[in-house]
């Protein structure tokens, strides 16, 4: 399979193709760019982030150290298994009150154990 793209033909290939084909489209570019006196267009990556890329990139949580939340995780989710334990107790399960208390309790580490999974990732991201 040939394809002609500015005058270059690109064979069907692998990704070394491909690379060749992209240099030799810039150096193409480039040269035909300097000779005409036009100035070249700069890269796109080399562009300044947009403002939706910055706003992205602003953090949902404060900073905090990558270690230190997985410390925290492991601290919830061994709280969670506690908790997960003392539910299955036959006397916890007689009194009506310790069975409240422990499920608001498990509930509760249940959505901090979230919130630190999505804290982990945003540092683990950004950091």
């Amino acid at each position: 399979l040939v394809l002609k793209a500015d005058g270059v033909d690109v064979y069907d290939g692998n990704y070394s193709d491909y690379l060749y084909f992209v240099k030799a489209t810039r150096e193409a570019t480039t040269t035909s760019a300097r000779s005409s006196g036009a100035t070249a267009k700069p890269h796109p990556n080399s562009a300044k982030p947009s403002t939706v890329e910055q706003a992205q990139r602003r953090r949902k949580f404060p900073y905090r150290k990558v270690e230190a939340i997985e410390a925290d995780i492991a601290t919830t989710e061994a709280r969670i298994a506690e908790l997960h334990t003392l539910l299955v107790d036959p006397q916890v399960l007689r009194d009506g009150n310790r069975v409240r208390q422990a499920s608001q309790e498990l509930e509760s580490a249940q959505a901090q154990l979230t919130q630190l999974m999505e804290h982990w990732e945003e540092a683990a991201e950004l950091n």
